[in-house]
C-alpha cells in the first residue's frame, strides 16, 4: 500500500481531521490482521517518504511531527516517484504482489520540477494496464474527476471529498473498503459520510 497524502499550507485547518482519519485507516488495517506493507509519502512544495515498505503491523499511528502542514503542491513529483520506485521493487519479486496506492489533495499542482502530468499519467496508466495495480484519487476543493482524469486514474477509484473533518474520516474508511473489494470509491465515501452522520 502506498499512501500519498498532501502536506500544503492549505490543508492547515484539517492536520487533526487529516491525522485522526489515515490513524483510523491503520487502525482497520490492523484489526482486520491485513499483511503487507505500507509506505507513507507526504508532499508540500517537495515530497518526504516517511515510511517505505514498512511492515503494515509495524505501522504506529502518526503526529505531526510526521503530517504538518505548510507550503505548495508537489503532487506530480510525489506520485511519479513513488510509482518509479515502487516498480523497480515490483520488478524484482518473483511472485507479484497486490499493489494499492491512495492519493488524497484539496489544491491544483503548483510546485513539481520533476514530472510533468503527461508523464505521470503515461506511469499510472501502464502500471494499471502491465501490473493490475489500483490507483485511488481523492480531490477537495478541486474538480476530483477532471484532476484524477488528468492523471490516468479510472472514473470509479475517484472520489470528490469534502473539505472537513467528515470529509477526512470518510475518506479513509472509503479507501479501506475500495481495497477490500467494494463499490467505487464515491459510492464507499457517500456510503461511510451517511455512516458517520447518523
Amino acid at each position: 500500500i502506498i499512501s500519498i497524502l498532501d502536506m500544503s499550507g492549505s490543508m492547515q485547518s484539517l492536520t487533526q481531521d487529516t491525522i485522526g482519519g489515515f490513524n483510523g485507516y491503520l487502525d482497520q488495517l490492523h484489526s482486520n490482521n491485513q499483511q503487507g506493507f505500507l509506505t507513507l509519502i507526504v508532499f508540500n512544495t517537495n515530497y518526504n517518504i516517511v515510511w517505505h515498505r514498512k511492515p503494515i503491523e509495524d505501522c504506529k499511528h502518526i503526529d505531526t511531527s510526521i503530517y504538518s502542514p505548510l507550503g505548495g503542491t508537489a503532487l506530480l513529483d510525489a506520485l511519479g516517484t513513488a510509482i518509479q520506485v515502487t516498480t523497480s521493487w515490483f520488478m524484482q519479486q518473483q511472485s507479484k504482489p497486490n499493489v494499492s496506492f491512495f492519493v488524497c489533495t484539496d489544491g491544483e499542482e503548483n510546485s513539481s520540477r520533476e514530472f510533468s502530468s503527461e508523464q505521470v499519467s503515461k506511469l499510472v496508466k501502464d502500471a494499471q494496464e502491465e501490473y493490475k495495480w489500483q490507483f485511488l484519487f481523492a480531490g477537495a476543493n478541486i474538480d476530483a474527476f477532471a484532476a484524477g482524469r488528468k492523471l490516468g486514474f479510472t472514473d470509479k477509484n475517484i472520489a470528490k471529498i469534502d473539505n472537513d473533518g467528515l470529509g477526512q474520516k470518510s475518506f479513509y474508511k472509503a479507501v479501506y473498503n475500495r481495497q477490500m473489494g467494494g463499490e467505487s470509491l464515491q459510492d464507499e465515501y457517500e456510503k461511510a459520510k451517511d455512516k458517520s452522520e447518523l
